[in-house]
């Protein structure tokens, strides 16, 4: 039911979420029931706020879900440009949904940046799977430890079609980093 800003579609019956009954309008089950009870739409009509003239934040959320993955992660892979093609989105909303999706990958990584260690692959592959798994293009990435295989840090060497990094850009990047913290380092 993709829809979009150019396509006018005849609507048989708009409820508005006023009309709703309370056990069913997103923000009163959140209040009553706590968020664990609400469905990825119901919480995604919460951060979308309003709807159309037409289609209510729900029906909007709804939509939205359906598309691509048919799940949340339609936030990562419908792009800015895409969300503002849809009606009852416009440059606000677009840009809040691609910082929630921002966000969740921010809150992903957090965690499991205190436990990275140089010597466990499996903790560096779930610490950068988050961030890579939602790209469109290759990345070569440089993690950064000292000689205590404490995490530094990391940088994004290159993207695109990758056939060779060169060691001189992981380099650069190192030097970045090791001024970053000199300068934080002097601060303090």
């Amino acid at each position: 039911m993709w829809l979009r800003k150019s396509r006018k579609e005849p609507v048989l019956s708009h409820i508005s979420m006023k009309n709703l009954p309370e056990s069913e309008r997103p923000y009163e089950r959140f209040q009553i029931l706590g968020a664990e009870a609400l469905s990825d739409a119901e919480l995604l009509a919460i951060i979308l706020k309003t709807g159309t003239k037409d289609y209510t934040a729900l029906d909007l959320a709804r939509d939205l879900l359906s598309e691509c993955q048919g799940n949340l992660l339609n936030l990562y892979e419908i792009g800015y440009e895409q969300l503002l093609e849809r009606r009852g989105i416009g440059p606000v909303k677009a840009t809040q949904l691609k910082a929630i999706a921002e966000l969740s990958k921010r809150i992903a990584r957090t965690g499991r940046g205190y436990h990275l260690s140089m010597n466990c692959p499996s903790s560096i592959a779930d610490y950068y799977m988050e961030e890579l798994r939602h790209r469109r293009e290759e990345a070569f990435m440089a993690a950064f430890f000292d000689s205590k295989c404490k995490f530094l840090g990391d940088s994004v060497i290159a993207t695109g079609s990758i056939s060779y990094a060169s060691g001189r850009d992981c380099f650069k990047a190192e030097i970045i980093l090791v001024l970053t913290e000199f300068e934080v380092g002097q601060e303090s």
